[in-house]
């Protein structure tokens, strides 16, 4: 079970997130290290994750240097042009007509500016990418670790159950039914495991 009140397994936790959020950019060479530090991260946090992280890690080395076949399936998951294979965006799964910038995009936006964060300008993504919404998860933990307020574990726990927690299922498999490249797959699927296991010891925690 998840101790939260182990500080260094809430900077753990937080650093995860903020791996797991750089994974849906665009790939770059700086990866690589993050990616290098998962599987010791997960192990001391959520052990039976951590294989995962280790398949991950090895099929990036095995890519080539400039990472450009991950990038073009990144874009064609993700991007486009055309109907996106994998669209990385919460409203798509649980809005009404699979609609961009719906009422999902909207509560996203809202939880942000309940902490004093403002929209970003010149991110091209809408509040409820999974990349944002990860890097949220980083952030709260962040500001938990730096007040030792129990508010900002309350708000992980009510952004993860009303955000990625409900929409990573249908996300992943679409991943997993659609992408060309190992490397996705696996990163899908640890996704949604760590998401799952990180909100079932978020709801333990508060019993």
């Amino acid at each position: 079970m998840q101790n939260f009140a182990d500080e260094q397994q809430q900077a753990r936790r937080a650093y995860i997130y903020r791996i797991l959020s750089a994974m849906y950019y665009s790939p770059a060479a700086e990866l690589l290290e993050m990616l290098e530090n998962l599987p010791a991260a997960l192990e001391a946090t959520y052990p039976s994750l951590a294989p995962y992280a280790v398949d991950l890690l090895i099929e990036f080395k095995e890519q080539p240097a400039d990472s450009t076949n991950l990038k073009v399936e990144y874009a064609r998951l993700f991007v486009g042009p055309g109907t996106l294979v994998a669209a990385p965006y919460g409203s798509v799964y649980l809005d009404e007509g699979r609609k961009l910038m719906g009422e999902t995009t909207m509560n996203a936006l809202e939880h942000y500016q309940a902490v004093g964060l403002k929209a970003n300008k010149e991110s091209n993504q809408p509040p409820d990418f999974i990349g944002t919404e990860l890097e949220f998860m980083f952030f709260l933990g962040h500001c938990y670790l730096q007040s030792q307020n129990p508010d900002f574990i309350e708000r992980q726990r009510s952004f993860l159950g009303q955000h990625p927690a409900l929409w990573i299922e249908p996300f992943t498999e679409a991943i997993i039914a659609h992408s060309t490249a190992e490397f996705y797959r696996l990163l899908a699927t640890l996704t949604q495991q760590f998401i799952l296991t990180d909100m079932q010891a978020l709801q333990l925690a508060n019993q």
